[in-house]
């Protein structure tokens, strides 16, 4: 749960993301998940730390007793000078490393990582293209989400993702969705986090989609690969395939209470697009829909929307649908029924609507009979 509250006007600030780290726990506890380590509450988070040359460092972390991070923070609204600035400080972290310079004795650990630590909204709020800076060798991208607080390492590929905008495409958000209903993420999040409680410490995706994710029979039975590609691309699992602890807490949520949140720290961006290039004619082709999104940002297709023909549209339209239900309409159909409006209802009276309108009761019974039922090993 969260313990600190997004200010109204304020939330893009340093100070803000600093505050972050520093009064709401389960961030720490997802920075240093994403370092590799096993969070026990031993860890110290010392904040603004003085080195040579008058070099403040935003947040040193140590973890028994070694040096594993140090971080430097920033804000949504950063400008290309400072988010250039940080990349040098990092520089300098690097250096501290390279030639131990220390407080207190401390050593550095073998696997020390200077860290970029920003909000999500850093993507949206700028135009410059964080892909295409060079970073220093130690350095690990960790970005909060805004909304939920959850930490995600930005690896090589989300940045060729993010390459792709800003040269011929715009964004609303960078997170993937693709191909796959919220209800099919939620299956495999429970699954996986089955197999790490029984003590799987790696999953292998092609042969758990050959051998028990087919047995869902869900509408993507065919596209596991798409669902994975979106839970690592929102924070919930690691490089082993297997839930981090985001994951872990997001699966611990019921299917309704998941649902919601996705839909207000994620799909919110993609939704709103949507509907509003929807709102006067919701029986539109898909691509005159598509088109008229483009129109909406200068005549670009926009990432994860429209950047793959229809595709994209078609696949966000059934989450609408069999996730949230605020629209209705038959397969392969145009006729299509706006059900209820999404952006303005209280969390409990937008829960209580996934509950009335949802259409994914059926599966998620036999998804968990599957998972209780099966030996996993």
């Amino acid at each position: 749960m969260q313990t600190i509250q997004k200010p109204i006007n304020d939330y893009v600030s340093e100070a803000f993301v600093q505050e972050l780290i520093r009064d709401e726990p389960n961030v720490k506890k997802y920075i240093i998940d994403n370092l590799g380590y096993n969070y026990d509450g031993t860890e110290r988070f010392v904040r603004e730390v003085k080195y040579i040359n008058g070099i403040t460092v935003d947040y040193k972390i140590v973890k028994d007793n070694e040096v594993i991070a140090l971080l430097e923070c920033k804000s949504g609204g950063i400008n290309v000078t400072d988010y250039v600035r940080g990349i040098g400080q990092l520089l300098q972290y690097e250096y501290f490393r390279e030639e131990n310079i220390t407080q207190n004795d401390e050593i550095y650990s073998d696997d020390f990582k200077t860290v970029y630590f920003y909000p999500s909204d850093v993507i949206k709020n700028n135009s410059f293209n964080i892909s295409t800076f060079k970073y220093p060798e130690t350095t690990q991208l960790l970005e909060v989400n805004i909304e939920n607080f959850v930490v995600r390492s930005v690896d090589d590929k989300e940045l060729e993702r993010i390459h792709e905008v800003w040269i011929d495409k715009s964004a609303v958000s960078q997170y993937y969705f693709r191909d796959n209903r919220l209800f099919e993420l939620y299956g495999l999040l429970q699954y996986l986090k089955n197999a790490k409680n029984k003590g799987v410490d790696y999953i292998n995706r092609s042969a758990l989609e050959l051998n028990v994710l087919r047995k869902f029979e869900t509408p993507n039975n065919h596209n596991w690969r798409n669902a994975f590609i979106t839970l690592s691309s929102l924070g919930f699992i690691s490089s082993n395939n297997l839930p981090n602890l985001a994951g872990e807490l997001m699966a611990s949520k019921s299917y309704t209470k998941f649902c919601l949140e996705i839909f207000k720290a994620y799909i919110r961006p993609y939704a709103s697009t949507i509907m509003v290039a929807m709102k006067n004619n919701p029986n539109i082709s898909l691509m005159d829909l598509a088109s008229n999104i483009n129109a909406m940002f200068g005549g670009k297709p926009v990432l994860f929307i429209t950047d793959s023909s229809t595709r994209y549209l078609s696949s966000w339209l059934n989450i609408f649908r069999d996730d949230f239900g605020f629209i209705d309409f038959t397969a392969r159909s145009s006729d299509r029924t706006i059900v209820y409006d999404p952006f303005n209802l209280s969390d409990e009276d937008f829960e209580e609507n996934i509950i009335s309108y949802n259409k994914a009761s059926d599966y998620l019974k036999r998804i968990n009979y599957i998972i209780d039922e099966m030996e996993i090993t």
